[in-house]
């Protein structure tokens, strides 16, 4: 079943080499990414983590305006983020992450960084990885994540102002298919058929093999029994029709 609540995890370094131009490129991309997902689901929870070598969770208003001295594990902010993952039931809310980097981190955390991110990805919709720094080459850290293979992973880049909307454009493409393709499991609730549902389209599939569907439009409200009758009905339109072609 489609699910109507998302989580957006904000990870970022907050370290001395992230300065505030970099951070109100994050929150730009943030905002904006945001309002796109209020416009595709009903609820819209935001938690924020801020790391160094280690992480812990802040308000939106301390990631993005308070920076911290000392080195980057980029690994403390997957492990805070699984933390935050645990607290929510998979089956009524989706799991997005965003995370926001300039690429340094500690060689001696890559591969561990790699390990976890990789469970951060089994355990959540999307995951988006932005690095934002001015030279175009590919950091060490960002070319390991090259190598995790995830459909449910981007990695972006951002140097100015209009690669942030060039990489919008990509992630909410790549969201919107993500929840386009999404089907729930085929449901056993009934002997002579089974449905399953994408948003607001139902397909029911019978025993004898005929398959009929029911689409509410956007202003009806949605509900599952108005589209199992009316996928039944259109079962018996179907049946007959069949039944009348053996004349």
């Amino acid at each position: 079943m489609n699910k109507s609540k998302v989580v957006l995890i904000n990870i970022m370094d907050v370290s001395g080499s992230v300065g505030q131009t970099k951070k109100n490129m994050a929150k730009l991309y943030m905002d904006t990414y945001k309002g796109f997902l209020s416009g595709n689901y009903e609820t819209v929870e935001s938690r924020f983590v801020a790391h160094t070598t280690v992480a812990k969770e802040v308000s939106e208003n301390d990631l993005f305006y308070r920076g911290e001295s000392g080195g980057t594990y980029i690994s403390s902010g997957y492990e805070k983020a699984l933390e935050i993952v645990k607290e929510y039931d998979t089956d009524n809310y989706d799991i997005q992450v965003l995370q926001f980097s300039d690429g340094d981190n500690w060689g001696e955390n890559n591969d561990e960084s790699v390990k976890l991110l990789n469970e951060l990805c089994q355990n959540t919709g999307l995951v988006q990885y932005l690095e934002i720094r001015k030279s175009t080459y590919t950091s060490t850290i960002m070319s390991r994540y090259q190598e995790i293979s995830k459909d449910n992973l981007y990695l972006g880049k951002i140097s100015r102002l209009d690669d942030v909307f060039d990489r919008l454009k990509e992630t909410t493409k790549l969201e919107s298919k993500m929840v386009k393709q999404e089907w729930s499991k085929w449901s056993d609730c009934y002997t002579d058929f089974q449905y399953r549902e994408k948003g607001k389209l139902i397909e029911c599939k019978f025993n004898d093999g005929i398959h009929t569907f029911a689409k509410c439009l956007p202003e009806d409200e949605f509900n599952l029994q108005t589209g199992l009758e009316i996928c039944s009905k259109k079962y018996q339109l179907k049946k007959l029709e069949k039944e009348l072609r053996q004349f």
